[in-house]
């Protein structure tokens, strides 16, 4: 779940800073521009739809031990 928090604020900076550079700084946001803003929110979402279920963490040292071993299971794949 926390995965899930992160790239959802991840992947709409872009967008949300393309906006704010519109509405305080005055740049114009050409055609491409809106479709890539427009197609960056639709990916995320089917990111976060299909997102892996993670399990629940009731201590904080079970929150470390899933930070130490965040990439390792993608490593033991290949092996």
């Amino acid at each position: 779940m926390i995965f899930v928090f992160c790239l959802f604020f991840k992947v709409f900076y872009s967008c949300i800073s393309a906006l704010m550079a519109v509405r305080f700084l005055g740049e114009k946001l050409n055609t491409l521009s809106k479709i890539g803003c427009v197609l960056t929110v639709f990916g995320s979402i089917v990111i976060i739809i299909h997102a892996p279920k993670d399990s629940e963490i009731h201590s904080l040292l079970d929150f470390s031990y899933k930070i130490k071993t965040q990439g390792t299971k993608q490593i033991f794949l290949f092996q």
